[in-house]
């Protein structure tokens, strides 16, 4: 009966290595709840590996082989510790035989099974926090959606008024409103002071028929009003005035002839005032603006307090006819007087007084 040793020898180190087997199924120690996350703490104990298997068991050492033999005379090479000499004799051979083949190694016994990894550790006490790394700043990420807008806060106190600005251009005049409602009528104000439109005004006129000539003024009878610097002696041309300043002249007349006057200053005609009548039997009549200054105060008369004046009459200047007759009454109506000529003169605006 044959035995198979090597089979028997196998299965007693797996029986035995099954023995020293510890089988972890579950952790040893219950894992806590998870604290306030206060950073990452250290890492938790390394429990290492687990157990090793056991070593498995060594081949069976291989038989013997056969010891050999060979003839003395033979040629081979013998080990330096090889001594014929030295191994006894166990044939005819006078030499040690060949050495017998080594055994074969016996197969190498199965690895054990690795052993369970342990139990993961308690997670140990939050670590300090590291020092802040030197890392470079990410860049900056994409704006996020706008949340909800809060509620109104509390109204903080009024600041201190601002320096007033630089006034801006003034802007384009707008449309004229609506005309609103008239007011009532306020209260009558009181009487202002006396007004004297002008200070010196004269009316001269003349009620007398005439025959004037060519270059003769006509005569005035009288003035109907006088007042300030002027005057007028009673059937003479001359208007006499004193003041300086722009004054408002108007003459008319009654012509039967066509003819052509003028209003002389000092003997000399204004240019500006000469009129004309193409026809007879008609009236003829200007009004101008004249102004009179001090260095026309040049005509001596006894009707001004400086003994000089200005004197202004009116004169046929240049008409066709040899002379004009100046007369309102005839074939006209019966009512007496009748002015045939007359002129106005009425100060507008005085001129500064200069020392005579």
């Amino acid at each position: 009966m044959l035995v198979n040793f090597k089979l028997l020898y196998t299965h007693r180190i797996y029986k035995e290595n099954m023995e020293h087997t510890v089988l972890f199924d579950e952790p040893s120690t219950v894992q806590h709840a998870r604290g306030t996350d206060n950073g990452n703490g250290n890492d938790g104990q390394n429990n290492g590996n687990g157990n090793n298997g056991y070593t498995g068991y060594t081949g069976h050492t291989g038989y013997t082989g056969c010891t050999g033999y060979h003839d003395h005379n033979h040629d081979h090479n013998h080990d330096e510790n090889d001594n014929c000499d030295d191994t006894p004799i166990n044939d005819d051979c006078n030499c040690c035989g060949r050495d017998g083949r080594d055994g074969r190694d016996g197969r190498d016994g199965r690895d054990g099974r690795d052993g369970r990894d342990g139990r993961n550790g308690c997670r140990g006490p939050p670590g300090p926090r590291g020092v802040p790394g030197c890392g470079h700043h990410g860049h900056t990420g994409p704006t996020g959606p706008m949340g909800p807008m809060g509620e109104t806060g509390f109204t903080g106190p009024m600041g201190e008024t601002g320096f007033t600005g630089p006034m801006g251009e003034t802007g384009f005049t707008g449309p004229m409103g609506e005309t609103g409602f008239t007011g009532p009528m306020g209260e009558t104000g009181p009487t202002g002071p006396e007004f004297n439109w002008s200070p010196t005004f004269i009316h001269a006129y003349s009620s007398t028929a005439q025959t004037i000539a060519t270059e003769a003024a006509i005569n005035f009878d009288s003035y109907s009003s006088i007042s300030g610097a002027c005057g007028h002696l009673p059937n003479t041309p001359q208007v006499w005035v004193w003041q300086p300043g722009s004054y408002l002249v108007h003459v008319n007349l009654h012509h039967t002839e066509p003819c052509q006057f003028s209003i002389f200053k000092n003997s000399l005609t204004d240019v500006h005032s000469i009129f004309s009548s193409p026809t007879g039997s008609t009236q003829n009549s200007h009004t101008t603006i004249i102004d009179i200054l001090q260095e026309d105060f040049t005509e001596p008369t006894t009707v001004s307090p400086f003994g000089v004046a200005c004197k202004l009459e009116l004169v046929n200047h240049t008409s066709f006819a040899p002379i004009i007759q100046i007369d309102g009454v005839a074939g006209a109506g019966s009512a007496l007087p009748d002015t045939t000529a007359s002129m106005s003169v009425i100060l507008l605006k005085s001129f500064p007084v200069m020392p005579m």
